[in-house]
């Protein structure tokens, strides 16, 4: 994680555009008031991170690919992890006026940056593109339409049917990472596609179960909240859910033996999840 945060703030370390912005204005106190909230909004992602508040997507494509890993793309990579947890923040914590400012003001830095990076080619770009234009609208209109369909049932089974659609939809917020990641090294793999997904599953199967307290305080809809309403044991509702994303590692391979590394490293990332579960 410490080399995540590392790669983030030394890329908002040049504050020059600051000092060039407000060269002209008269107003004392404004560069440094805003060059504070620069350095507070960066602190503020980083906190989140290291004190796994936040979940990184791209540490867990690094930690898979290992030192394959392209770092020319990092920097993007954690851009985007930044400016979808402020999103997620947004929508779902109680925040304080000043963490509000943190969040906004390091997602539209973070969309400057992205804007103007030019490591990233066009196909990266698209990827970048894509994401936000598309794959965020289905994951949060799937959220809500799976979520109402539980909360009208009883039946454990069918609540881990329709659970599983839900899943399937959310972890889709995973793809943008390993997708970037692969196209640097001249990659298309459905397969690390797919194990990456499987990975996020168990990944976030532990992570809502672990938030159910605060999810309930900040009245958050979840699988394993409403399923707490309604009496199930959610460690063990939790484990079957995680249990189908974990079987279907067994049920492919990898387009290469690079890729097929890849690949049982995010199954064996998923096994120390499921552990935790």
């Amino acid at each position: 994680m410490e080399k995540v945060c590392k790669i983030y703030k030394k890329t908002f370390e040049d504050k020059s555009g600051l000092e060039m912005i407000a060269g002209d204005i008269s107003i004392p106190g404004v560069l440094e008031v805003v060059s504070q909230i620069y350095d507070n909004s960066t602190l503020n992602t980083i906190n989140k991170w290291m004190n796994k508040l936040k979940v990184c997507r791209t540490k867990y494509v690094m930690e898979a690919m290992g030192d394959k890993y392209p770092m020319k793309i990092a920097a993007a990579s954690v851009a985007v992890d930044a400016i979808v947890n402020n999103y997620d923040d947004n929508l779902d914590e109680d925040l304080s006026p000043e963490e509000k400012v943190y969040g906004t003001f390091d997602s539209g830095r973070g969309f400057g940056f992205l804007i103007g990076d030019n490591d990233l080619n066009s196909e990266q770009r698209n990827i970048i593109r894509d994401y936000y234009m598309y794959t965020m609208p289905i994951i949060g209109g799937g959220e809500f339409a799976s979520l109402d369909l539980i909360e009208k049932l009883e039946d454990e089974n069918e609540i881990l049917k329709i659970g599983k659609g839900y899943y399937d939809i959310r972890i889709k917020d995973m793809d943008v990472y390993p997708a970037l990641a692969l196209n640097e090294l001249g990659y298309k793999s459905e397969a690390i596609m797919r194990a990456a997904r499987n990975f996020r599953a168990v990944n976030l199967i532990k992570k809502d179960l672990d938030d159910v307290p605060k999810d309930m305080k900040n009245d958050n809809k979840t699988v394993l909240t409403i399923a707490h309403k309604k009496g199930f044991n959610l460690r063990e509702l939790a484990r079957k859910l995680a249990q189908p994303y974990l079987k279907d590692f067994k049920n492919f391979k990898a387009e290469t033996p690079e890729l097929e590394t890849f690949k049982n490293n995010f199954h064996r990332m998923s096994e120390m999840e499921l552990k935790s579960i």
